[in-house]
């Protein structure tokens, strides 16, 4: 299966710094073979207030110095089975670290055990395994997001905190001593069958345009100052898609022919362009000719970039465009479609198996059309952050402030009915170009094996119940997450009418859970105020972002000269609407 090459970003977006980590999952119910070999280890750390002690492996130096004298490194390898220690150190203590985690150069891993330890100034940290996952693939310094596996154990400023922020201040030296139990792949090979693929793709043009990324598309038609169709084929035809600005784009930070289309293995096509009407060379020698990369709403098991574009950064065939139209032909030539073997063993996800006989919980989330939000617990604003504990909003410069709102989340003690809401929300001002929310969601820290089942859900908003046809989020692969509106999801974009304009307003979600092997008949609640949230979201579990577990994109900050990476987030976890940015 082909993968993209896209490098780490080096540059800071005009005003925006997209922040967080990225999952990629891939399934394990296929045969899986021992991951052989000795692989790179780094410890890759941006720190200082001005960004100016940094290291991401620049090319696996063995001396640090060639890139700043300031810090020495001390890389190691490891194999399946094997162990080493690896640190990074600063002729100066550092008075902030923005984010540490050690880092593994290694592609095509689908399941792996890893133990971690970790020592400041040679005294050893203790590290909040629950705080996240265990592992996950991340692009870090000039290696893309196929390549490096971030272990649990670091911090992260905008994701997840395996340790508190204040363990590394005045620090001089980080050290982990790492020990792989096992690294196992799952093969292009090991898929059931592979077969020509006779689906539709539905294809259109991906951009964002200008310094304050003001114009830009990504899946849905509404973009203000866009004209774009999608556009339907099958293999064998000659698509045309098109995009018109109402104003020319003085700058491209990137855009991309985009597919859209689930498991597909192999793919032909033929790419050509033309800006404002000119044709444009395309230089098909720089990068793939395709892969899959989270696009807007559709995350990186379904969108799929074909060659031809422009990554600020990452992979470059056309040089930054201007323009006002710009035009793609696509020829689909061929595509294969892949299924994956089944397994006689229960399903396993990323977060690993389901407890039966254990406890879980459950919290809802909201977007509003101005984008004030309450996350996922495991997106970058989720538990463990203070985000977590209020409804975020924007005021009018753009900054975070708390809207008025009590949350009230569940404790899953077996199967039973259970209730969550946000009540006394007052959204004053949200609703005055749009009358419904952008999302309304519940998420579930229940591994996403469907052992585990919610059904009868039933929305109610002030008081009045609401015609709702709920799914299981295609956006949280590792988790259960239940979706009752999601605006860039047609699959439960419409619901039925419910009243916003009564401020403050109240929320309310009540759902069945079924498939333990106990029941309880008097679910507790979880949360009951705002304080009890604060108290209770460090004791809760958590991974870096969540849709992470399936937002293939990457984007990097470059501040003092040192790259931030980090990841983006789909419409189910999206904060602000500049964060829109990160899906480039």
């Amino acid at each position: 299966m082909k993968k993209k090459l896209m490098k780490a970003a080096s540059l800071v977006l005009a005003s925006v710094l997209a922040l967080g980590s990225v999952f990629m999952y891939t399934p394990v119910s296929a045969k899986a073979d021992e991951v052989e070999g000795e692989f790179d280890v780094f410890v890759a750390v941006g720190a200082n207030e001005d960004w100016s002690m940094c290291y991401a492996g620049e090319d696996l130096l063995d001396d640090a110095a060639e890139v700043n004298p300031d810090i020495t490194v001390t890389n190691g390898t490891i194999s399946s089975g094997g162990s080493t220690t690896v640190s990074v150190e600063f002729a100066n203590p550092v008075d902030y670290v923005w984010y540490v985690a050690p880092t593994i150069v290694v592609s095509d891993v689908a399941v792996a055990e890893f133990e971690v330890e970790l020592y400041v100034d040679g005294e050893q940290v203790e590290i909040d395994s629950d705080a996240g996952d265990p592992w996950w693939y991340e692009a870090t310094g000039n290696f893309d997001d196929t390549q490096t596996i971030r272990l649990a154990g670091g911090y992260n400023e905008w994701g997840t905190q395996y340790v508190a922020e204040d363990v590394f201040k005045d620090c001089t030296k980080i050290e982990y001593k790492i020990t792989c139990v096992g690294m196992e792949s799952v093969s292009e090979g090991d898929f059931a069958s592979v077969e020509d693929y006779d689906g539709e793709f539905t294809a259109y043009i991906a951009f964002g345009c200008n310094e304050d990324w003001d114009v830009y598309y990504y899946d849905v038609a509404d973009n203000a100052g866009v004209t774009q169709d999608l556009v339907y084929g099958k293999v064998g035809d000659t698509l045309t898609l098109t995009a018109t600005l109402d104003e020319e784009c003085g700058y491209t930070w990137f855009i991309a022919p985009v597919l859209l289309a689930d498991n597909i293995v192999d793919l032909d096509v033929d790419v050509s362009l033309k800006i404002d009407g000119e044709e444009v060379e395309i230089d098909d020698a720089a990068g793939d000719a395709w892969w899959y990369e989270a696009t807007g709403s559709n995350d990186d098991t379904r969108a799929i970039r074909l060659y031809g574009g422009y990554n600020e950064w990452g992979t470059q065939y056309i040089e930054s465009p201007v323009f006002t139209t710009v035009e793609y032909t696509v020829t689909i030539n061929s595509a294969s479609v892949g299924t994956m073997a089944e397994s006689d063993d229960a399903a396993v996800s990323a977060a690993g198996e389901v407890d039966l006989d254990g406890e879980y919980n459950a919290y809802i989330g909201i977007q509003s059309p101005t984008y004030s939000f309450r996350n996922a617990w495991y997106d970058s604003y989720g538990i463990g952050t203070a985000n977590f504990s209020q409804i975020t909003g924007w005021d009018e410069n753009n900054e975070e402030t708390v809207r008025e709102g009590v949350i009230q989340d569940a404790v899953i003690k077996g199967n039973g009915t259970y209730t969550v809401s946000i009540t006394d929300l007052d959204l004053t001002g949200d609703f005055d170009s749009q009358d419904y929310f952008n999302l309304i969601f519940v998420d579930t820290d229940i591994p996403n094996t469907g052992a585990i089942t919610i059904s009868d859900m039933v929305l109610t908003v002030n008081g009045g119940q609401v015609d709702i046809n709920p799914i299981i989020s295609p956006d949280s692969v590792d988790y259960l997450t239940m979706l009752i509106q999601n605006v860039w999801n047609e699959d439960v974009a419409t619901i039925g009418y419910y009243n916003v304009a009564t401020q403050p307003m109240t929320i309310e979600i009540t759902f069945t859970v079924s498939g333990f092997n106990y029941d309880n008949d008097a679910p507790a609640l979880l949360l009951e105020d705002e304080a009890a949230i604060v108290e209770t979201a460090e004791d809760a579990p958590a991974e870096e972002e969540a849709g992470s577990s399936n937002t293939g994109l990457i984007v990097a900050g470059i501040v003092g000269g040192c790259a931030v990476v980090g990841g983006g987030a789909f419409a189910l976890t999206r904060g602000k609407k500049k964060d829109d940015a990160e899906n480039k």
